[in-house]
């Protein structure tokens, strides 16, 4: 929870619009979030684990990239 928690914070730091207040842009700054947050969540475990950050993919959706970043694997 660490890991994310700081990774929220420095993602929203480059979020082009984290200064907007507005409806439609908490809309927009969630699923950029929801999109990041996997990446770093599986790079974050490779790291621990004593691996090499694995790369997504442009062919997978959002829950097989999670898988193959995780584990290197294909879903």
């Amino acid at each position: 929870m660490a890991a994310m928690r700081t990774s929220v914070f420095l993602l929203s730091h480059y979020d082009p619009e984290s200064e907007e207040n507005t409806p439609i842009a908490h809309q927009h700054k969630a699923c950029r979030l929801l999109g990041q947050l996997a990446g770093v969540v599986a790079a974050f475990e490779r790291i621990r684990r004593g691996e090499e950050p694995v790369k997504p993919r442009t062919d997978l959706d959002h829950a097989a990239n999670f898988l193959w970043m995780l584990t290197g694997r294909g879903p």
